[in-house]
């Protein structure tokens, strides 16, 4: 489901390391991603670019952030 003006919905829209506004995976990766293949829930910070943070309700990721510090995926990880 696409996010109202591209921006997280259920999380901070900024990084919590840095501050600047989190912008989506798919289009940091590759800006000339079709808008129809952009994973609407994972968004990265652009400069520190270190973890993919998952736009989800806290019921759904807390079931997921077990383990992980910062309540998100490692960029490694997830490629």
């Amino acid at each position: 489901m696409s996010r109202s003006h591209n921006k997280p919905f259920y999380i901070d829209p900024t990084c919590p390391k840095c501050g600047t506004p989190l912008v989506f995976a798919d289009l940091l990766d590759d800006p000339n991603t079709p808008w129809e293949n952009v994973w609407y829930d994972e968004f990265i910070c652009p400069v520190c670019r270190d973890y993919i943070y998952l736009d989800w309700p806290e019921s759904e990721r807390a079931a997921l952030n077990e383990g992980q510090e910062e309540g998100g995926v490692s960029w490694d990880e997830l490629k």
